[in-house]
């Protein structure tokens, strides 16, 4: 299963927390059971705008489990399944094809 991270800065989190989050990230790795693909750390982060996205594959739920306790008291956190754009594309025209069949009975 592919997923989509998003994480936003807790409102009010002291600098020193934030440092605190940085060292800890430079030692982390993901949890077993999960292989990231990408993680970026937007520039000009604000209340908006997540502090961190990360892309990775999880086999079962345990690594948000595992991440979500690991990252929460730093962060919000938003998780969601995703798919690639080529993905969507191809059940859109499933689902599409399967709609024409159902609504043409």
């Amino acid at each position: 299963m592919l997923l989509m991270e998003l994480n936003y800065w807790h409102e009010g989190l002291s600098h020193e927390k934030m440092m605190e989050c940085i060292a800890r990230r430079t030692e982390y790795t993901y949890p077993e059971g999960s292989a990231p693909i990408a993680e970026y750390w937007p520039a000009g982060v604000g209340r908006d705008t997540p502090a961190v996205v990360a892309i990775f594959e999880a086999e079962d739920f345990a690594p948000f489990m595992q991440l979500e306790m690991m990252w929460s008291e730093y962060f919000d956190m938003k998780f969601f399944p995703i798919v690639s754009a080529d993905e969507g594309v191809k059940f859109l025209k499933e689902a599409m094809a399967e709609l024409e069949v159902l609504v043409g009975q």
